[in-house]
Parts: structure tokens; sequence; C-alpha cells
């Protein structure tokens, strides 16, 4: 990739490596391992719901989710240690 003007600056990018419209993709940042199951922090009205989902394939960005999920679904994207199950969230 060559860019020009942008002396000293910096910038994040971002390559879709693979996409497809009859697949549903989170970021892998939303995605916590524990016992060996993976899981997410669904967000249901004010709440964190503690979901476990099926994983297909990741490129290190987003990763498909094969069962756990439905589109529209919205997820913590990066939970911290202190979020439990039902934990107020907010949106923003």
């Amino acid at each position: 990739m060559r860019l020009t003007g942008w002396g000293g600056g910096t910038l994040d990018a971002e390559f879709v490596l693979w996409a497809s419209a009859d697949e549903l993709q989170i970021p892998e940042s939303a995605i916590f391992r524990k016992d060996g199951q993976s899981l997410v922090f669904r967000v249901v009205g004010e709440r964190g719901e503690l979901t476990t989902v099926s994983t297909g394939r990741t490129n290190g960005f987003y990763t498909v989710i094969l069962d756990g999920l439905s589109e529209g679904d919205l997820v913590v994207r990066h939970p911290g240690r202190q979020l439990e199950d039902g934990s107020r969230v907010r949106v923003r």
C-alpha cells in the first residue's frame, strides 16, 4: 500500500480477507473463553447476558458465529474482567 501526503501521520486500516452475506460475524475482541467454551456478553435491554456461542473461522479481527447469536444481536466488544452475567451495560 502506498499513501502520499501523509508525512508523519498514522492510520488504522482493515483488510477484508473473506466475507459472506450468509455468515454472522462479530469482532474477535467480543469473544472470550472459559472452561473450554466460547462466550460473549449479549446486550439484552440494559444488561449484559452471558451467552455461549459456537465459532467458525476467524481472520483475527472477526469470527464467524455458527450458533448462539442471531442477526441484529448486540455484543459487548471488549468485555472487562469486572463484567458479570446480568451486569448493567450502556450502548454507545
